[in-house]
């Protein structure tokens, strides 16, 4: 169904570049596909024609009509014969392309697994699709979740839908970039330190980052399995909600007044690793939350940075035998060798190459435990001295930079690309949940602003999330 327009009715134009943003959010568009005033279908054709209209994102690698039409009809036909239909029925999402979907290529972006089509979905994905989700494409990422640009030289860059000529983020870029131009309301990403709050901060979204276990990862291709989880990411905290109580079991967590929250704020690392420009503008948005109740208390982080530091030099070698492990269960197995004598990229094939040539020498991961526990105890102490729910960081030191940038700039201080990980690290270390909300745009980029939250409370942590964007 369509408007005299042509224009989606559920959807809205904004700015010139073709990029789209839902009006109704994704319990919008199940409500309305439940009560007969869209069909599943309209919503599919309605998501193909999106991806066709804004391919110029580069977010999506696997498109294909006719699977994500059979699984549209198929809803369509429950809700004529009466069934009761799932509270994501016909909800388009996306699914990052190292995450199983059933009759799409799991392909990592990387040329030795354009053949790897697995039978079974993830579990993840298998929970979603049975809500009424349907999956309309798989999403683009950095080349075997190896850097944080989502630009692989084998295929196009993915661009921010927000400003075309710098990057969407890594690794889970597509799915962010899918999302901030409106292809579809929700995706899947994968996060092993930072690679689904990152790209949703640089796109403008929403992403949560879980604890470890609270999803499970079966169906996810692996390198780094203390830290690899799989991530939602929606255009806000308030839609992860849902999708996080259809991922985890249960019921989303009503939102929580501000003025009943205590955030934690540790000025130090966290804050003075960051771009002035981020300083400045998270400084205001701090403010705009303590007007609207919420109670924010300055504290020091202690041993956290050298705590950080140590866990992550601990698990530094892990993906040189994980990484073979998954590349082993595939149908046909594969080797990291196949894998890196394929790989167009200079970057990948050294890193695989580092990979092979340390796998003898590796210290037992199991050694890595006492520090990351450690870690984990630093970072949760002075929520519990506090009485605070989350630490409040930025999501990233910097913006988006330009697409092709080789080496990163903070207050003209020369950084490489792995300080986009300087706020999520520590909790991917720990095992504990980050979320990044949008916060805002400075000179027409997006902020992000992170929360870091207890271990198995993530349900709590996007309430807050949610809270907060009401006011910001």
């Amino acid at each position: 169904m369509r408007s005299g327009t042509g224009e989606d009715p559920l959807w809205r134009r904004t700015g010139g570049s073709g990029v789209v943003q839902p009006q109704s959010g994704i319990l919008g568009i199940a409500e309305a596909v439940a009560r007969g005033e869209r069909t599943a279908e309209q919503e599919a054709r309605a998501a193909l024609d999106r991806a066709e209209r804004l391919a110029w994102t580069g977010a999506l690698v696997s498109i294909d009509p006719d699977p994500v039409l059979r699984a549209a009809r198929a809803i369509d036909r429950a809700r004529t014969a009466g069934e009761r239909l799932g509270p994501l029925a016909g909800v388009p999402f996306v699914v990052k392309d190292n995450i199983d979907a059933a009759g799409w290529p799991t392909t990592a972006c990387t040329p030795a697994l354009q053949s790897n089509r697995p039978a079974r979905d993830a579990v993840t994905v298998a929970r979603l699709k049975a809500a009424g989700a349907v999956v309309i494409g798989k999403a683009v990422m950095h080349e075997l979740a190896m850097g944080g640009t989502s630009c692989n030289p084998h295929m196009p860059p993915v661009r921010n839908p927000i400003a075309p000529d710098r990057i969407a983020g890594g690794s889970s870029g597509g799915t962010a970039a899918a999302i901030a131009a409106g292809i579809a309301p929700f995706g899947l990403g994968s996060d092993t330190g930072g690679s689904v709050p990152i790209p949703a901060a640089l796109c403008g979204i929403a992403g949560l980052r879980p604890s470890m276990q609270r999803y499970p990862t079966a169906g996810l291709l692996m390198s780094n399995p203390s830290r690899d989880v799989i991530g939602p990411m929606a255009g806000s905290a308030d839609e992860l909600r849902v999708i996080d109580a259809v991922m985890a079991g249960g019921s989303p967590r009503a939102l929580l007044p501000l003025g009943s929250v205590r955030l934690a704020l540790p000025r130090t690392y966290f804050w003075e690793g960051a771009d002035e420009t981020v300083r400045s503008f998270l400084s205001v948005v701090l403010d705009r939350l303590v007007r609207a109740g919420a109670q924010i208390v300055e504290f020091e982080i202690g041993e956290v940075e050298r705590l950080n530091q140590e866990a992550g030099a601990a698990l530094r070698n892990e993906p040189a035998t994980a990484l073979a492990e998954s590349l082993s269960r595939l149908e046909p197995p594969l080797s990291v060798e196949a894998v890196q004598a394929a790989t167009g990229s200079p970057a990948i094939a050294e890193r695989l190459g580092g990979m092979l040539a340390g796998a003898a020498a590796l210290r037992p991961i199991e050694e890595s435990l006492p520090l990351r526990l450690r870690l984990r105890d630093a970072l949760i102490a002075p929520l519990d001295r506090l009485g605070a729910a989350a630490w409040l960081v930025p999501a990233t030191p910097l913006t988006a930079v330009p697409i092709g940038t080789e080496r990163l700039a903070i207050d003209s201080r020369d950084a490489d690309f792995f300080s986009y990980t300087r706020s999520t690290l520590p909790a991917a270390n720990a095992g504990l949940p980050f979320l990044t909300i949008n916060a805002g745009t400075r000179d027409g980029l997006p902020i992000g602003l992170g929360m870091i939250g207890r271990a198995g409370e993530d349900a709590s942590l996007l309430a807050i999330g949610a809270a907060c964007e009401r006011v910001l």
